[in-house]
């Protein structure tokens, strides 16, 4: 059997045992052959019973396999745990609160028989709980169409593409989507089909959207000091302008919350600049 023709799914998890379930049970439910695919489940050290969900179908479904860090390192370096120990040239990022239709896999396999294709991504159904969730999905959907960045809960790569750029920066622990979206464009481009769809289950409350924000831009800092790019008024301007331009007029009652979001992005992006120049003076 061709391995060029097979998939690597990886999925990093922690501490979300029955999501996970979940989105197992749709991967092992695919029109696609079983011996034409890996689950590569990489548990990021959860303190639940993930470990044993996991071994209980490994017993009837031998294309699952489980990787357990010894400690907590965060969600890129469980995506590269899984890119170092998968087996196939064709590899597949998922979130473990996603849930794949069941011709995914064979969707998938049709769109890539495009050799041109090195790095795809596909549709999210967004599955609204509030407006800070749909504020946040909405963000992902712009942020895709307008060839922004792409994003790791619908992400088709092929093996070549980390042999040339590298894996996922294991220093950041949010915006890694946009630091690794900046180093493809280098090289490959990123394809997008709205027909390769997941249903995402992001539930979002006001504290880890703050949470979330801040994350982005302690990481956007480090990804503008690696790379040496950085323009101060795109930086504050240009959110504004994508804010109003991704709100208005349809969606015009998220704007606050766009609004919010890019301010908190801003302070923690000067606050870690502050912090280093502060530290670097004295």
């Amino acid at each position: 059997m061709d391995i060029k023709k097979m998939f690597s799914i990886v999925i990093p998890t922690y501490n979300r045992r029955d999501l996970l379930e979940r989105c197992l049970s749709s991967l092992l439910n695919q029109d696609y052959p079983r011996n034409k695919y890996e689950i590569i489940v990489v548990d990021d050290c959860s303190k639940d019973n993930t470990k044993e969900l996991v071994k209980k179908l490994q017993l009837k479904n031998k294309n699952i396999r489980y990787i357990r860090h010894e400690k907590n390192k965060g969600v890129a370096a469980a995506r590269n745990t899984g890119i170092k120990n998968s087996k196939y040239d064709s590899l597949i990022f998922i979130d473990d609160d996603c849930i794949t239709l069941n011709n995914y896999l064979k969707k998938l396999d049709s769109i890539i028989k495009n050799k041109k294709i090195s790095c795809l991504v596909g549709e999210i159904s967004l599955n609204y709980n509030n407006t800070i969730t749909k504020t946040i999905h909405l963000n992902f959907k712009q942020s895709i169409t307008n060839n922004k960045y792409l994003y790791t809960s619908n992400l088709f790569v092929r093996k070549k593409v980390f042999n040339k750029i590298g894996l996922f920066d294991e220093k950041l622990r949010r915006g890694g989507d946009t630091e690794f979206d900046y180093r493809v464009n280098k090289y490959f481009k990123i394809y997008y089909n709205k027909d390769l769809i997941v249903k995402h289950n992001h539930k979002y409350n006001l504290r880890n959207f703050y949470n979330y924000n801040k994350n982005v831009g302690k990481s956007l800092y480090l990804i503008n000091k690696t790379n040496g790019e950085f323009n101060l008024i795109y930086f504050f301007m240009g959110g504004l302008y994508d804010s109003i331009k991704d709100t208005f007029p349809k969606n015009i009652y998220l704007f606050p919350n766009y609004l919010f979001g890019i301010i908190i992005v801003r302070f923690f992006y000067f606050y870690e600049y502050l912090r280093e120049s502060l530290f670097s003076f004295h």
